[in-house]
């Protein structure tokens, strides 16, 4: 009976982490066609805790705040002509904790994408000139499981560099802003002061270890 029990334990694991694998894809490609509206649908509804924080753009908190800046988004921030976040997630490392009720993930995201307004130092000519970028990143991400399904309770995005294509991380490794008109959508919380390079605050995020026992 012990070893049916940890079959089937075993399962619903493994199960979990496929469902979280989808879930996170599916987040991803609502945000590179642009369907801002329907990712907040990705994120718990009724569990406390839910927040998004982007990078150098600040923490929205609770899934109010989460619809409040995919809005923002839809409404003009991010849906110019040219704009792309063709971010790809990868390499990821995922622990669903021993109830099966929770789970952390680290994801790491590269990939191509496109500002407006990305600014060239010493060069006024291309401040308002949408600005093809690499993008990369950390993705420590926390998920719960609401009513029977596996939903997002908190998106984090740590950037490592965000730099215009033809510069280059090392000439400029962090351009711009996520948020390019902090006013129009303010977070909740400040930002973090990010610094070129800092293993300050993408490095304090290592692989989970095996066997979580939250």
């Amino acid at each position: 009976m012990a070893k049916l029990e940890e079959l089937e334990a075993r399962i619903e694991r493994q199960e979990a982490i496929n469902e979280i694998i989808n879930l996170q894809g599916r987040f991803e490609h609502l945000l590179l066609c642009k369907e801002y509206e329907k990712i907040p649908d990705l994120f718990a509804q009724k569990t406390p805790g839910v927040r998004m924080e982007i990078a150098d753009g600040g923490v929205w908190e609770g899934i109010d705040g989460v619809r409040r800046i995919f809005k923002h988004m839809r409404q003009g921030a991010y849906d110019f002509r040219g704009t792309m976040m063709g971010i790809m997630v990868t390499t990821p490392v995922i622990e669903v904790s021993k109830d099966g009720k929770s789970a952390k993930a680290l994801w790491y995201g590269f990939g191509p994408a496109t500002l407006p307004g990305t600014q060239y130092p010493g060069n006024p000519d291309q401040m308002n000139v949408p600005t093809a970028i690499w993008v990369f990143g950390k993705k420590p991400c926390d998920y719960v499981k609401e009513d029977g399904k596996w939903k997002l309770l908190s998106f984090v995005f740590l950037l490592i560099f965000r730099t215009p294509y033809d510069q280059g991380w090392i000439r400029q490794p962090v351009a711009s802003s996520f948020t390019q008109n902090p006013d129009l959508c303010p977070p909740d919380k400040p930002p973090f002061r990010y610094m070129p390079y800092s293993i300050e605050r993408f490095m304090s995020f290592p692989p989970l270890p095996p066997e979580r026992g939250e």
